[in-house]
Order: C-alpha cells, then sequence, then structure tokens
C-alpha cells in the first residue's frame, strides 16, 4: 500500500472532501455526516484491495494486515486533528 503523501494533490483532494462535509453538516446532523464519511472511505478502500489483488483468496489472506494499516492510519489522524481542536478550545478560554 502507497504511503499518503503530504502533496497538493491530498492535500487538495482532503479539503474538497471537508467542503462537501461541511455542506451536509449545515443540512443534517453533524455526526451523520461523520459517519457517512467513514463508511465512504472504508467502501472505497475495500474496492481499491479489490482491484490489487489476485483473487478472493489473495483478499481474504489479507484482511487483518489491510485492516489494521486503515485504523492505524485514521486513529493516527484522527489525534493529530483532535489535538489541533483541543489547542483551539484551549485559545479560546
Amino acid at each position: 500500500m502507497a504511503n499518503l503523501p503530504d502533496d497538493d494533490i491530498f492535500v487538495k483532494m482532503a479539503s474538497e472532501f471537508i467542503d462537501v462535509a461541511n455542506k451536509y453538516g449545515h443540512e443534517v446532523d453533524q455526526q451523520l455526516v461523520g459517519a457517512a464519511l467513514s463508511h465512504a472511505a472504508a467502501r472505497y478502500n475495500a474496492f481499491v484491495v479489490s482491484t490489487q489483488v489476485e483473487d478472493g483468496d489473495h483478499m481474504k489472506e489479507l484482511r487483518n494486515t489491510v485492516t489494521k494499516h486503515h485504523v492505524d492510519a485514521f486513529q493516527e489522524a484522527f489525534n493529530h486533528h483532535y489535538d489541533d481542536h483541543l489547542k483551539g478550545l484551549a485559545k479560546r478560554a
């Protein structure tokens, strides 16, 4: 699996996804938006794996490794952004 680059296209795509989420966040519950984003990411990443394996047996073999990779990457990003928001709240206090 590719490492996520910190380059312009990565930041551009992430910003565009957030723009769409923010739009929906004004229309429906923000927790629903977050759940939809998480679901979409899981669905898309499972699809990506299916396009990179030889067959179903190979995909089954990779399940735990791929799942751990995505869970770890999500946790790292979530904690980074969570800390950013904590700092923002501390500045407002």
